[in-house]
């Protein structure tokens, strides 16, 4: 997947122990926490649970002053493409309701993937009781985005 990333101007990012999960520090001092954790709970039927991983990032340390930053959203846009460099993976995603800004980082998200998708992914959506944002990303060539599809779904149907 030869994406065109010259625009973005990503922080580097470090593992630890757990290898699901990225660090990085901003110029400011602030420092996040990329994470791809397993589903297996979510989807236990699926022969291909272990392409399947939950997103999310973290603030994990805050400086005194926030500021703009567009190099936070360029390292989360790298992970997340460099996560699906595997035509095999599959990213589900929830919009935090922690401050009430679901819908702000929804509509955020979707500009993302419009901006930088190339129609070289899909992108399936579910609103839960009208502020509960899940969502999942996948290659078009994921022989696996059908059948995620269906399951993605039905799983939704559950919790209607």
């Amino acid at each position: 997947m030869d994406l065109n990333f010259q625009s973005l101007k990503p922080y580097l990012t470090y593992q630890e122990e757990n290898d699901s999960e990225f660090f990085f520090t901003t110029d400011n001092g602030d420092e996040y926490a990329i994470y791809y954790h397993e589903t297996d709970g979510y989807f236990p039927e699926l022969s291909y649970v272990n392409h399947v991983k939950l997103f999310g990032f973290d603030l994990t340390s805050k400086s005194s002053e926030t500021l703009f930053d567009k190099r936070i959203s360029d390292t989360i846009i790298t992970s997340i493409f460099d996560f699906l460099k595997d035509d095999k993976n599959i990213l589900v995603y929830v919009c935090s309701q922690s401050d009430s800004r679901q819908r702000h980082r929804n509509r955020l998200f979707n500009q993302w993937f419009r901006e930088y998708s190339q129609n070289r992914f899909f992108k399936g959506d579910v609103t839960f009781d009208g502020d509960t944002f899940v969502s999942f990303i996948t290659s078009r060539k994921n022989p696996y985005t059908g059948d995620f599809n269906q399951a993605f779904f039905n799983f939704g149907n559950e919790y209607k």
